[in-house]
């Protein structure tokens, strides 16, 4: 009897095949993954690389994959890393026809490179050598409070280039959106700088991209607003009145909210509101006119200051501007 059923389970024409064939297309959908990518999924942190923490490797391991083939390589991207680059990542493959998902993470090394055709040249590698795998592209994926302007033209070229194949190739080609972004989900504790993150940080990124996976969507887009802190002086305080002082962030746009009232005198140059990690890591300053005195304010890695002229005692502060998130 042992040695029928082990017949029948190995044979594919027979019942018994066909049933654990259907039992295992019920659970894992994916068993031999590659990761393609940077220091990101090499688990970067603290000066050194952790085997298994990357991105990839965690969203794998939520995935339930067997079997994963991890080609990242730090400092790598779609233009940039010599030998290492994306596509050279794939050409190192073992096995492709057996692969059946693809998870390319990257371009925050590209900078602000045109990626349109290294990135048509990948994945157009993949679908002749793995035409039955499904690749997910995470554009720019960063930290916490890492800045778009450095990295914005690179963000659109790999994205209008994967979805120029989505919309007619290559149907097994998936845009993940909001990914530059992700990051502001983490905590401080969480962070090593605005690129990288430590293992629960890492966690939690994958954590988001698991749950868009596993149910069948490709946009998230952090919403959250965060209260910004006073700069304390001595004696009178800067303001007597705060109705509100504070950033938001929802779909990918940053909304500057303040309502105050001055209880002294402000001097140019100085810092109103501390920085803030999820908002100032690595911007781009930013000058806001007034219209008080020919005062202005500068929201920038070091917090929030006056600029141009003194802001006077006893009048309003107010402040509701926008800009895409991280610029």
């Amino acid at each position: 009897a042992d040695s029928n059923m082990a017949v029948n389970i190995n044979n594919s024409d027979s019942q018994t095949a066909a049933a654990l064939d259907k039992w295992r297309n019920a659970g894992n959908r994916w068993h031999n993954a590659v990761i393609i990518g940077d220091s990101l999924c090499k688990g970067f942190y603290s000066s050194a690389e952790h085997a298994g923490q990357g991105i990839g490797d965690v969203i794998c391991k939520n995935l339930g994959i067997d079997t994963v083939q991890n080609m990242a390589v730090s400092g790598s991207g779609f233009t940039v890393g010599g030998d290492n680059t994306f596509v050279k990542q794939w050409e190192r493959v073992s096995n492709k026809s057996n692969v059946d998902l693809v998870l390319v993470i990257g371009g925050v090394n590209d900078n602000n490179a045109d990626c349109s055709a290294a990135v048509t040249q990948l994945l157009n590698a993949i679908k002749q050598k793995a035409p039955k795998a499904t690749t997910y592209v995470f554009p720019v994926a960063g930290g916490l409070g890492m800045g778009l302007h450095e990295h914005h033209f690179a963000l659109h070229t790999i994205s209008h280039a994967t979805l120029a194949q989505t919309a007619t190739t290559n149907r097994r080609v998936v845009l993940m959106q909001g990914v530059h972004r992700w990051g502001q989900m983490i905590g401080e504790d969480e962070a090593d700088g605005y690129i990288h993150m430590k293992q629960a940080g890492y966690q939690k990124w994958a954590a988001i991209a698991t749950r868009l996976i596993k149910n069948g969507q490709n946009t998230f887009w952090p919403t959250f607003a965060r209260d910004l802190t006073v700069t304390p002086v001595s004696g009178d305080t800067l303001f007597d009145q705060t109705q509100r002082a504070r950033m938001v962030e929802s779909n990918g746009t940053i909304t500057l909210q303040i309502t105050a009232h001055s209880k002294r005198a402000i001097d140019a140059g100085f810092t109103i509101f501390k920085k803030d990690a999820y908002f100032m890591n690595n911007v781009q300053d930013k000058f806001i006119g007034l219209n008080v005195n020919g005062c202005a304010i500068s929201v920038g890695t070091g917090g929030i200051k006056m600029q141009m002229a003194q802001f006077p005692r006893d009048r309003w502060l107010l402040v509701e501007t926008s800009w895409v998130a991280g610029m």
